[in-house]
């Protein structure tokens, strides 16, 4: 068996030729995500947050309305226990 040398960073795609200058290229360009997204109007953004902030609010009125139930009835069964001594 012969041992394979591994190049972890990849070097062989950055060799000096003419098609070499051009991945390098291609790399760079897409190197930042921040360039390739899309400028969003500033109507669509906050109907898009108007949205989300409508679900999140519908998640905590549901846990706020679970959570009540359970202290009242913890505090209920408090009531009755020590009404029954």
């Amino acid at each position: 068996m012969t041992a394979e040398k591994i190049d972890p960073i990849g070097a062989e795609q950055f060799a000096s030729s003419d098609n070499g200058s051009l991945k390098d290229a291609r790399i760079m360009e897409a190197s930042s995500p921040a360039d390739s997204v899309p400028e969003i109007d500033g109507n669509v953004q906050k109907a898009v947050y108007r949205k989300v902030d409508f679900r999140i609010l519908l998640w905590y009125s549901l846990v706020y309305l679970i959570m009540r139930i359970h202290v009242s009835n913890i505090t209920n069964t408090a009531i009755v226990r020590t009404a029954g001594l």
